[in-house]
């Protein structure tokens, strides 16, 4: 996601989430308590975490800005937001990623490239290792 497109979301309370076209079966496979954490790839920081609260729907009203013709994001959750971080307490994800099994197929300068769409289903192991980053950098 970009840092544009969370403030949007961010000022809606991190209450929605949608995805694009290309996302439909992986969000239809998103189930009530599944946890998401929000990426910033044009900043490269993680910096909330939020739960999901229902089944994935359709909904096609402009929210979001598109980096794509066409693009409205249609394919949406309502989630319940666990942990939104100051800027200033974004987790710089080039600190953490090199210890990420999801990014071992990748080479180490190239890391980021792993993270150029908006839609990843990541091990429990690593999901939890980004989680407790951020809870760390909430309580400081």
């Amino acid at each position: 996601m970009t840092k544009e497109n969370f403030l949007i979301s961010s000022k809606r309370g991190l209450h929605v989430h949608g995805f694009g076209k290309k996302y439909k079966k992986r969000t239809e496979r998103m189930n009530t308590g599944d946890e998401v954490i929000y990426y910033l790839r044009d900043k490269r920081d993680w910096c909330a975490i939020s739960k999901i609260e229902t089944s994935s729907f359709e909904d096609s009203s402009p929210i979001w800005i598109s980096s794509s013709r066409g693009e409205d994001f249609r394919y949406r959750v309502h989630m319940k937001p666990k942990v939104i971080l100051d800027e200033d307490q974004y987790v710089d994800a080039s600190l953490v990623a090199p210890t990420l099994d999801y990014l071992k197929r990748w080479p180490l300068e190239l890391w980021h490239l792993a993270f150029i769409e908006d839609l990843h289903l990541l091990p429990q192991k690593d999901f939890r290792f980004i989680e407790g980053e951020i809870n760390r950098a909430n309580t400081r």
